[in-house]
């Protein structure tokens, strides 16, 4: 598994999900571990304590009836019976009577002392200290870490099993992430070519789980949206071309009459108008159908691979002289052999309409600059004007259809152009965003690079 992957995995919801609840049993088990271990140290404790206590009322018992001599002979007797355990007795001006010379005389009471021991390094003890009636002192100390070593099976134990379940957790979360993301991303990928207009697709369904359940109230809903969209585009496609006849026809009418006119000039002059306001409907309804072929995804039939080069330098060649006699300037950086799969036609149209736009709505002395580029990552095609641009608050909403700024009334359209454009970039995978030139507008054309890391 490459780094990349990797970088990739760490950004995976469903690992996450996984790795959490791994974690979870991890946290469980080592909790229960050291709970476990805990309860054993005291345990062990208690009985080491026990020990020394029971061993210390037994030594006071033979100082009661025997004397320091009976005292001494039952430390003598005991130290082969529990070799574990060292004793010791001081008289009561602190030096030793009998016993192991290792220890010094104490408080009553509990301690914890180490005790250096000659050729090893010092060890913990646990000492119990007891006053006898003629002043002197019994001590009893359980040398070495009795509770740890006792403990210490358990404790292995424990982190093996620690680091078995560690180990099958994220074999598990690895296992059950693939599976999550497999569902995902089929529906994932079903829903994106959905979105560039094939709509006859549906989600995957491979059971009766959670994600079938659900895959099956998303087939119903798109079934519903297809069937209305479907609906709309015949309403919408018959009201055009119903319109586009008789409109058509008027034309003809209005042209034939135009040509055979013989009066005033005035009215040969309002049969133009009347022919020139019926062109202007009849290109309003031919964009308005584009748009919608566009949308529905039928135009990627037209699909193949393109000099996106040759195409941009051919389109500002043959728009620069159109700018020039309107007083405009038009010029270009266009990076060679900048290739992809797209219409040709098509991408043709959205560079003309984002070139008309910007000469259409700046003023005389404009400059218009068309930039094509290919980085790492991406595809930039960008048309730049240092004209008056478009306000923030506008920038998205001019994007959709009919939509015209105050400042754009007295010119001529209806509010198609952009809208044509964002359906043809749609269809390409491509972004389109309205950008500040400052001063100015700049519409930039984004393709996203095949492999490169998604943002």
């Amino acid at each position: 598994m490459g780094f990349d992957r990797l970088l990739r995995w760490r950004h995976t919801g469903t690992l996450r999900i996984a790795l959490i609840h791994s974690a979870a049993i991890l946290f469980a088990t080592a909790l229960l571990g050291g709970l476990v271990v805990h309860a054993f140290h005291v345990t062990v404790q208690r009985q080491v304590d026990q020990r020394i206590t029971d061993d210390a009322r037994s030594l006071v018992h033979h100082f009661r009836k025997g004397g320091r001599v009976g005292l001494v002979g039952a430390m003598a007797q005991r130290a082969d019976m529990m070799p574990d355990l060292l004793r010791a007795v001081f008289a009561r001006d602190g030096h030793r009577i009998a016993g192991a010379a290792v220890l010094a005389v104490e408080p009553p009471g509990w301690r914890q002392v180490m005790l250096h021991l000659r050729h090893i390094a010092p060890i913990p003890a646990r000492i119990f200290s007891v006053r006898l009636g003629d002043g002197s002192t019994v001590v009893i100390a359980s040398a070495g870490d009795a509770v740890g070593a006792a403990a210490a099976p358990i404790t292995r134990l424990f982190v093996f099993q620690g680091l078995a379940v560690a180990m099958l957790g994220i074999a598990s979360a690895l296992l059950l992430s693939g599976y999550l993301r497999r569902r995902l991303e089929a529906m994932a990928d079903t829903a994106r070519a959905i979105m560039v207009g094939r709509l006859e697709r549906r989600m995957p369904i491979k059971g009766d789980d959670e994600f079938d359940r659900l895959a099956t109230v998303l087939n119903a809903m798109l079934d519903r949206i297809s069937a209305l969209i479907g609906n709309l585009r015949q309403v919408s496609s018959d009201i055009a071309h119903d319109l586009r006849t008789p409109l058509t026809r008027l034309r003809v009418e209005a042209e034939r009459a135009a040509g055979e006119w013989d009066g005033s000039d005035r009215g040969r002059a309002r049969l133009a108008s009347i022919v020139a306001q019926a062109d202007d409907v009849l290109d309003l309804f031919a964009a308005l159908l584009r748009i919608s072929e566009i949308e529905a995804g039928g135009g990627r039939r037209g699909f193949g691979l393109i000099d996106l080069s040759a195409l941009v330098e051919d389109m500002c060649e043959s728009y620069e002289p159109a700018l020039r006699d309107g007083g405009r300037r038009l010029d270009w950086a266009v990076a060679q052999g900048v290739a992809i799969v797209g219409d040709r036609q098509l991408l043709a149209q959205a560079l003309v309409n984002l070139i008309e736009n910007a000469a259409i709505h700046t003023p005389p002395e404009t400059r218009v600059f068309v930039t094509l580029d290919q980085g790492e990552d991406a595809i930039l095609l960008s048309v730049r004007d240092d004209g008056p641009g478009i306000p923030a608050a506008d920038r998205v909403r001019v994007l959709q259809r009919f939509i015209r700024l105050d400042a754009s009334r007295a010119t001529p359209g209806h509010g198609l152009g952009l809208s044509l454009v964002a359906a043809i970039a749609e269809m390409h995978r491509m972004t389109l965003t309205l950008e500040d030139a400052g001063p100015g507008l700049c519409a930039v054309l984004r393709l996203k690079v095949e492999g490169a890391p998604h943002d």
